[in-house]
C-alpha cells in the first residue's frame, strides 16, 4: 500500500490545480468597467497513465471542477475577482491483486487582481489562491489513516485580446505560478508530515461568446503537461 500511497501523494502534488482556479472573468471584461458573476465547470478523464513505478502499473484518473466567482470594480485601483471552486479527483490503480481506488475531494479560494495601468500593450494580473482537501480510498479507510493536503499559489499573469468580432472576443493568456503544498498523514496517534514547493506555467485561450466562456489551456508542471478545457457562462450585473 505505501507504493501506491507514495504515487498518490505525488500526483496531487503536481496537479494542484484545485487551488489555482481563478480570474476568468477579469480576462473576459472587454470593456474593463463590467461587475461580473461567473459559473464554471471542468471534467477530464484518462486512462492507463504510467505510474512511474518499477512495475509498469499504470493507473486511470478523472477530475472535475466546478466554481464561480464575483468581478467588482476598485475605484482607482482596477478590478478584483474573488473566487471558490470544489475539486474532485478519483484515481484507480490498474492492479490484480490490490483494491487500489482513491478519491481527493479539494475546496480552493483565489483572488485575482487586475490593476488599471496606463499605457500597457497587454493586460496583466497578480493572484493568490489556497486550497485544502482530503484523500480517501479503500485501502486508507481500512487502515484508519488520515491523509489530507493543502496548497497556497501566487500567480502572475499577461493577457491580449487577439481575435474580436460582433459578439465574439477570444484572449491569449500566459500565467505562472509559485506553489506550495503541504501534506499530512496520521496514523494511530502520530503525525507526519512534508512539505513540497515548486514552480508551473499555462497558456491557452479565453473565448467569450456572448455571456458563454470557452478556455482551453495547456499547464505544465514538474516536466508534464496537460491540456484541460474549462466551460463556463457570465451574468452581466447591473
Amino acid at each position: 500500500m505505501k507504493k501506491y500511497l507514495i504515487i498518490l501523494l505525488l500526483l496531487f502534488t503536481n496537479s494542484i490545480s484545485f487551488a489555482q482556479i481563478g480570474g476568468i472573468a477579469g480576462k473576459v471584461d472587454s470593456s474593463g468597467t463590467e461587475t461580473l458573476g461567473l459559473a464554471y465547470f471542468s471534467y477530464e478523464t484518462e486512462k492507463n497513465i504510467d505510474a512511474g513505478a518499477d512495475d509498469g502499473t499504470t493507473y486511470d484518473e478523472t477530475t472535475s471542477n466546478i466554481g464561480g466567482s464575483y468581478l467588482m470594480m476598485l475605484e482607482n485601483i482596477g478590478r478584483l475577482e474573488l473566487g471558490i471552486s470544489s475539486f474532485n479527483a478519483e484515481v484507480t490503480y490498474n492492479v490484480s491483486t490490490t483494491d487500489a481506488d482513491f478519491n481527493f475531494d479539494g475546496l480552493s479560494y483565489s483572488g485575482v487582481l487586475f490593476p488599471t495601468i496606463s499605457n500597457l500593450p497587454i493586460d496583466v494580473y497578480v493572484g493568490y489562491s489556497f486550497g485544502d482537501g482530503k484523500i480517501k480510498g479503500n485501502l486508507i479507510d481500512n487502515t484508519g489513516l488520515d491523509m489530507t493536503m493543502t496548497a497556497s499559489g501566487f500567480d502572475v499573469g499577461l493577457f491580449k485580446s487577439v481575435y474580436e468580432q460582433d459578439n465574439t472576443e477570444a484572449k491569449f493568456y500566459v500565467n505562472f505560478s509559485s506553489y506550495e503544498t503541504e501534506s499530512t498523514t496520521s496514523f494511530q496517534g502520530q503525525t507526519e508530515t512534508s512539505k513540497t514547493d515548486g514552480n508551473s506555467s499555462s497558456f491557452g485561450l479565453v473565448i467569450r461568446i456572448d455571456d458563454w466562456i470557452l478556455n482551453p489551456g495547456i499547464s505544465r508542471s514538474d516536466g508534464e503537461s496537460e491540456f484541460g478545457i474549462t466551460f463556463g457562462r457570465v451574468f452581466p450585473i447591473k
